[in-house]
């Protein structure tokens, strides 16, 4: 039966999960990210990335939550709020690209705890563009010879889903506007780390797909039984 019980703090230092080469969105007009953040009392920051090898500070696609403001970049800005109050509780937070759509505002939506939110700007994106860098979930890396983390996540992560398909409002409201629930066999579902759930250090376990992640500057004690509900 499925049951949340873990979740995983990350200090926003420089705490990690490096969850190997990603290519699943590269080319794609349409995909989805959906999550649980608890965002800690004036934390918050990248919560996902992939770097862009071949420039400094350029990243393929990066997502951005702290308690006022959620930013998407796809190489160009896809989606920025900056008048929200989250607040330091748990709350499900899903991503939505579809390039498919006629207006550019509708081509990026964000859900929080199941509704979508204001998209107040963007820019006509693009599609990700391929590259071999690691995907990181917990901030966003920058850097050609050795990248490292940079505006680190500060706060609790839980249930991260990859997919790729462009989630319609009904399904983002069933996966996010009560509780955690059984992803197992949702439509268009490439990868699912359950944040601690059947879990062992260092290793975060993909159960949907082959991209285990590894725990990188963090410790046993950052999986923690403090999950929404």
């Amino acid at each position: 039966a499925f049951a949340n019980t873990k979740s995983i703090e990350f200090d926003g230092v420089n705490d990690f999960l490096s969850a190997g080469t990603f290519t699943s969105f590269d080319g794609l007009d349409k995909f989805s990210v959906s999550m649980w953040c608890k965002i800690a009392s004036g934390g918050g920051g990248y919560v996902l990335g992939k770097n862009r090898a071949d420039s400094h500070w350029g990243n393929r696609f990066n997502f951005y939550i702290d308690e006022y403001k959620i930013e998407v970049n796809t190489a160009q800005l896809a989606f920025r709020n900056t008048s929200l109050s989250l607040g330091n509780n748990w709350i499900s937070v899903i991503f939505v690209i579809d390039r498919t759509q006629g207006t550019i505002l509708d081509r990026c939506k964000v859900y929080v705890n199941g509704s979508v939110i204001v998209n107040s700007q963007n820019s006509n994106f693009s599609q990700v563009v391929a590259d071999s860098e690691p995907l990181t979930i917990g901030t966003r890396t920058t850097g050609t010879s050795s990248p490292s983390p940079h505006n680190a996540f500060e706060g609790h992560l839980d249930e991260v889903a990859l997919f790729n398909i462009a989630l319609s409002s009904s399904q983002a409201s069933a996966i996010g506007s009560t509780t955690p629930t059984d992803l197992t066999g949702h439509t268009g579902l490439i990868n699912w780390w359950r944040m601690g759930d059947g879990d062992t250090y260092p290793t975060i376990i993909d159960h949907q797909g082959s991209n285990n992640a590894t725990m990188t500057n963090m410790a046993s004690g950052d999986i923690v039984s403090d999950v929404p509900s």
